[in-house]
């Protein structure tokens, strides 16, 4: 009994442990140059957590604000090859949008691709949650 009672205070002591916040709020891209395609990636705003008690992630937000003088899509996923992805065109003019939604890993790739826009400016904030 009294040993059922020390390994149940470890497991939620390592419980506890494993999902508090480690890192950064936001991870923060400045977009200069707008007239070519981009790929940020964010590693450093999720958690850390142990990979075998929870994947610990579920929710990606990206902020994005600036200026634009045409169009431009942005797409994010879990991966480099975007095969599952999520997408949303940036209208031309002052940008203050606010993206996301189900996100279950550590890393996050955002990719911004012009599709009429030569000049302007963006700023990319992530979170993986």
């Amino acid at each position: 009994m009294k040993l059922l009672k020390i390994l149940s205070l470890l497991a939620s002591i390592a419980i506890a442990g494993c999902c508090r916040e480690e890192a950064v709020e936001f991870a923060e891209f400045n977009v200069t140059d707008v007239s070519k395609p981009i790929l940020l990636v964010d590693s450093i705003s999720s958690r850390k957590c142990n990979r075998w008690l929870s994947p610990g992630y579920f929710n990606a937000r990206i902020v994005v604000t600036g200026e634009l003088d045409g169009r431009a899509k942005v797409t994010y996923s879990h991966d480099s090859t975007t095969n599952l992805s999520y997408s949303y065109t940036l209208e031309k003019g002052k940008i203050n949008d606010t993206l996301g939604g189900d996100h279950y890993y550590y890393k996050l790739w955002v990719k911004i691709m012009p599709i009429d826009c030569r000049k302007g400016h963006l700023k990319i904030r992530t979170k993986i949650m």
